[in-house]
């Protein structure tokens, strides 16, 4: 499994443990946990992030992008989110997100805009 991960520098934190000299640690991964990023499929959804926590949405735009693409002809592959279930509804639901970064060259995903 391959990871992005920063570091932060801060030596009591999580992310500088990956990058120490010895990197003699052994990290587990589980999850996922909680009730996903979408609770309700109707109405307006608004969301902030800031530097690495805009990954956690980036999968989410990616599908609603590419739900949105199919009605012009876009046609997915077999592997993409389409096959993943269109359970939110047609023009019933909105996703807006604020995402904030120090400086536009060390921000996350804005090529996708």
């Amino acid at each position: 499994m391959l990871f992005g991960i920063k570091n932060y520098k801060k030596v009591t934190g999580l992310s500088f443990r990956f990058f120490d000299d010895n990197n003699q640690h052994k990290f587990e991964v589980a999850g996922p946990y909680g009730k996903g990023l979408i609770q309700n499929k109707r109405g307006t959804h608004v969301a902030f992030a800031a530097g690495t926590g805009v990954f956690s949405f980036i999968d989410l735009v990616a599908y609603l992008a590419i739900r949105n693409l199919r009605p012009i002809g876009f046609t997915a592959s077999k592997n993409s989110a389409s096959n993943v279930g269109d359970n939110l509804p047609d023009n019933d639901f909105k996703f807006v997100l604020y995402v904030s970064f120090p400086n536009r060259k060390e921000s996350i995903a804005l090529d996708f805009c």
